[in-house]
């Protein structure tokens, strides 16, 4: 999985941890997104929410409390019962998973890239995406409510034009839908 990766589901369902100076994650075969400081948020998150996530035809839905700022990205996750299922953690340090429950399989960086890949500023997620070989592409539209929507989709630039995105991800009134296509799993985000 990758990235609030599978975040989510994968995070309940799949837990390691790691620290390094500029770390990375792969999205397709050949290509990667080196993660962002703290500092390319589009705006501070302080708030709980309700993640869904789907994965290999398996639906669990998990609590969160996600935090970040210039500084850092904290998310603590909880089963229905307010029950400590871990906690991820990442600064320019690096990304950290701590848990007793989420599997080893599990990185921390992947959890980071997906919360990245819809909190983030586009122009500096493009940037990075381009030195793995990554594009972005960003669109805003209003609804018929009149209610602004954006998407973000990524594409590996080796393939050809009609390539099906890897990633794509829907951002509206709050809420985030995030389908990986490459890794075969897709979350929902709304706030509590």
């Amino acid at each position: 999985m990758t990235a609030l990766t599978l975040s989510c589901f994968i995070v309940v369902s799949s837990c390691a941890s790691s620290a390094s100076a500029a770390p990375s994650v792969r999205l397709s075969e050949k290509g990667w997104y080196p993660l962002l400081g703290p500092e390319y948020l589009e705006k501070p998150v302080d708030e709980a929410q309700e993640i869904t996530g789907i994965y290999n035809s398996k639906a669990l839905t998990v609590l969160a409390w996600a935090l970040a700022d210039e500084n850092a990205v904290v998310m603590a996750f909880f089963d229905s019962f307010g029950v400590s299922l871990g906690e991820v953690s990442f600064t320019r340090g690096g990304a950290v998973l701590t848990s007793q429950i989420f599997p080893p399989s599990l990185k921390a960086e992947y959890i980071i890239a997906d919360f990245q890949l819809c909190f983030y500023r586009g122009g500096a997620l493009s940037r990075a995406l381009a030195k793995g070989g990554l594009v972005l592409k960003e669109a805003r539209k209003l609804d018929a409510d009149g209610n602004l929507v954006e998407t973000r989709a990524v594409f590996d630039k080796r393939k050809p034009g009609g390539a099906l995105p890897l990633i794509e991800i829907e951002k509206r009134q709050g809420r985030v839908r995030y389908v990986n296509h490459k890794r075969g799993y897709a979350f929902s985000i709304a706030p509590q």
